[in-house]
């Protein structure tokens, strides 16, 4: 493996960036929030899953399951909106009904 010579991170270097970024600071801390959004409830799947199979599914309580379900459904689309809005607003993709067809059509063409 090779040896990093300086700095693995550079604080100087860090706030050389942010003086960059300034005019963009409000949609940077929209994408930092989001993306720890993001990440919360992409771990909050699994987990409402293993309570759905230990809880609700084992015991067949039914009523809880349809609860779960439901939030489960909820924490998808709560995801896939803000993956959406994402793609929309901030990368300027605003025609995206089908969000790679451009990307698919012009790797098909090689």
């Amino acid at each position: 493996m090779a040896k990093v010579n300086g700095k693995v991170f550079d604080l100087k270097l860090l706030g050389k960036l942010m003086d960059y970024s300034n005019p963009y600071r409000l949609t940077y801390y929209f994408v930092l929030l989001s993306a720890i959004l993001l990440s919360v409830f992409s771990t909050l799947s699994p987990y409402l899953l293993k309570i759905v199979i230990d809880d609700y599914i084992t015991p067949k309580d039914y009523d809880g399951l349809v609860f779960f379900s439901l939030l489960m459904l909820l924490n998808f689309r709560g995801r896939f909106s803000v993956h959406l809005y994402l793609l929309r607003e901030l990368v300027g993709a605003n025609d995206c009904k089908r969000p790679s067809g451009r990307i698919v059509s012009k790797t098909d063409s090689f």
